[in-house]
């Protein structure tokens, strides 16, 4: 049988079996065979534009300004070598006998103290937030380090509350001598209360254990556990009030809480300057 041009689309838009001939009905089912095929893969090649640009509009790659814009509200500076440090101010203190309490604003990692306070998780290998910053500054060693004291322990993980304390990595050429790891209460953690304060005071402990004289908190738990950040200030500055009171022959001298400019870290600083007043 021979087809035109125009038998071609004739073929494409009835059914096979409305064919009058075996060779048409052959024809036929070619054709609808073809043309589901060409629909088929118009309509991905359609969907896999629109997806192409969809990602342009709405997913747009972070800029330089963007990056450096959040890098600032958390007090670190980008990877950059150039990055300018957020140096840490003195806000505010209060004296307990002969220790101090001191409340800074500023960069954590560059506080002149013997001891940094990380907040951890459970594990202690590492995580997000400031203990993902303080784990990049420090280097893998301090996560080893606690790894193998939960090995010594017979355990995979440590409790909520607990500390751990080991060298500081790279950070010992600033010279801070210790890392701290603290683990903290998410916000919704039953007892939440007492393990913020237990995080607080098991850290205090083991600087004491070490006859550190300086250790540098930040706002254990505000920040990716969501733990409330004024609420959390109260619990802070009772867990020193009470370190203090408890252990009048300590060798630890001075404490400070330093906090950053995020929203939380803020919240939570006002708090503090409020109970300091």
């Amino acid at each position: 049988m021979k087809l035109d041009f125009s038998n071609f689309f004739t073929h494409l838009i009835f059914h096979p079996f409305d064919a009058d001939t075996k060779n048409e009905r052959k024809f036929a089912l070619v054709s609808s065979i073809a043309l589901g095929i060409f629909s088929l893969f118009t309509v991905h090649l359609g969907c896999l534009i629109y997806g192409f640009f969809a990602r342009k509009v709405d997913h747009p790659s972070p800029s330089d300004e963007s990056v450096s814009k959040v890098a600032k509200e958390h007090g670190i500076g980008t990877q950059k070598p150039q990055a300018q440090k957020f140096e840490p101010v003195l806000l505010a203190e209060k004296t307990f006998g002969s220790a101090r309490l001191q409340i800074y604003q500023g960069d954590l990692l560059e506080q002149k103290v013997d001891a940094i306070v990380n907040p951890a998780n459970t594990k202690l290998r590492g995580g997000g937030g400031v203990d993902g910053i303080i784990g990049r500054a420090a280097g893998k060693s301090i996560y080893d380090e606690c790894v193998e004291q939960l090995k010594a322990k017979k355990l995979d993980s440590c409790n909520i509350g607990d500390a751990y304390i080991t060298g500081s990595g790279k950070l010992n050429e600033k010279g801070i001598k210790h890392v701290i790891h603290a683990v903290g209460p998410t916000g919704s953690t039953p007892g939440g209360d007492q393990l913020l304060k237990a995080a607080y005071m098991n850290s205090l402990l083991k600087a004491d254990e070490k006859g550190l004289e300086s250790i540098a908190f930040p706002a254990i738990s505000i920040g990716i556990f969501n733990f409330n950040p004024k609420h959390a200030a109260e619990l802070a500055f009772e867990a020193v009030r009470d370190f203090f009171s408890e252990h009048p022959d300590t060798s630890i001298k001075e404490v400070r809480l330093c906090y950053w400019t995020s929203s939380k870290d803020v919240a939570s600083k006002n708090r503090m300057l409020e109970l300091l007043s």
